[in-house]
C-alpha cells in the first residue's frame, strides 16, 4: 500500500510541474491546443517505448478497448474542460472546483461499497479541499459556461481515476492509457484544423530551443503522472490515489515559484500545509482498505 501512496504523490507532483512549462512555452509561441497535440504525441513515443521494454502488448482485447475508450474520454474532458474554462473564469476558482474530484471519487468508491466513509476520512478530504482553495484563490468573474466545464473538467478526472481503476482491476496493462492518449491527440488535432484559418500552418514549431524544452518537459511530466496513477491504482485504492493526488496544485504554485518566479503569499502557504493535514488526515483510515 506504501508504494501505491508513493506512486500517487509522485503521479501529482508530476502533474502539478506541467502548468509551468505549459505557461513558459506559450510565451515562446505554442498555443494551447497545439500544446495538447504535442504532449499528446510526445508522451505517447514515451508510453510506446516503456511498453516495449517491459515486453506488454500495445493491443487491447475487446474489453480493453472499452477501458481506453473511458480512460480517453475522461482524460479529453479534463484538458479540454479546464482548458475552456480559464476562458471564462480565474484560473484559481477553476482550479477550486477542478479539485472536487477526490470528493467525486470518495462518493462513488462509498455507493459501490454501499457504506459511509468513515467520519475522519471526510474531514480530510474537506479540509485538503480547503487548503487549496486558500491556496488558489477564487476570486473574478462568475460565468456558467466557466463553471460547467470546470465541472466537466472535475468529473473526467474522476472518471479518469475510476475507469482507471477498473481496467487495472480486470488485467489491462499500459497498452490502456497509450491508445487513450492517442484518442486526445485524434481530438486535439480535429480542433486544431476546425480553428485553424484556411491557407495556415495548423501546427507552428516554437519560436526558440527554450519553447522546445518547454514542452518536451511538460510532456515527460504528462507521461510519468498519467503512468505513474495508474501504477498507484494497481496498489491502492482510487479514493485513496485521489486524496494523494491533491498535492498537484501545491506542485504548481511551488514551481511557479522556483520555475517563473511567481511571488507567494504567507496566506498561500498557509493554505498548502492545511491541505497538506487533510491529506495526512484522511489517509489514515484509508491507506488499510482493500482494492
Amino acid at each position: 500500500m506504501m508504494t501505491g501512496i508513493i506512486f500517487a504523490l509522485l503521479g501529482g507532483i508530476s502533474l502539478g510541474g506541467i502548468t509551468s512549462f505549459a505557461a513558459l512555452s506559450y510565451q515562446h509561441g505554442v498555443a494551447p491546443l497545439e500544446l495538447i497535440a504535442l504532449r499528446g504525441v510526445i508522451a505517447a513515443v514515451i508510453m510506446v517505448s516503456l511498453c516495449l521494454f517491459q515486453r506488454q502488448p500495445l493491443f487491447l482485447s475487446q474489453s480493453g478497448w472499452r477501458y481506453g475508450g473511458l480512460v480517453g474520454l475522461s482524460l479529453a474532458m479534463v484538458g479540454f474542460g479546464y482548458m475552456g474554462s480559464v476562458a471564462y473564469i480565474s484560473p484559481g476558482l477553476a482550479v477550486a472546483i477542478l479539485y472536487l474530484y477526490p470528493i467525486i471519487v470518495l462518493v462513488a468508491d462509498s455507493l459501490k461499497l454501499r457504506q459511509m466513509p468513515p467520519m475522519l476520512t471526510i474531514i480530510g478530504f474537506s479540509v485538503a479541499l480547503f487548503g487549496i482553495v486558500i491556496c488558489v484563490g477564487i476570486g473574478g468573474p462568475i460565468h456558467p459556461i466557466g463553471i460547467g466545464l470546470a465541472l466537466m473538467a472535475s468529473l473526467g478526472m474522476a472518471g479518469f481515476l475510476l475507469s482507471s481503476a477498473a481496467a487495472s482491476q480486470n488485467g489491462h496493462g499500459n497498452a490502456t492509457v497509450i491508445w487513450a492518449n492517442f484518442m486526445i491527440i485524434a481530438m486535439a488535432g480535429l480542433a486544431l484544423i476546425i480553428s485553424t484559418p484556411e491557407g495556415e500552418t495548423v501546427i507552428r514549431i516554437p519560436e526558440d530551443p527554450v519553447g522546445g524544452l518547454a514542452i518536451v518537459a511538460a510532456s515527460t511530466l504528462y507521461a510519468i503522472g498519467i503512468l505513474m496513477s495508474v501504477l498507484a491504482l494497481r496498489i491502492a485504492p482510487s479514493p485513496l490515489v485521489a486524496l494523494m493526488m491533491n498535492v498537484e496544485p501545491l506542485t504548481t504554485l511551488i514551481a511557479a515559484r522556483v520555475i517563473v518566479g511567481e511571488t507567494l503569499s504567507l496566506y498561500q502557504y498557509g493554505g498548502m500545509i492545511m491541505a497538506i493535514l487533510g491529506i495526512v488526515l484522511g489517509s489514515l483510515t484509508l491507506w488499510k482498505k482493500p482494492l
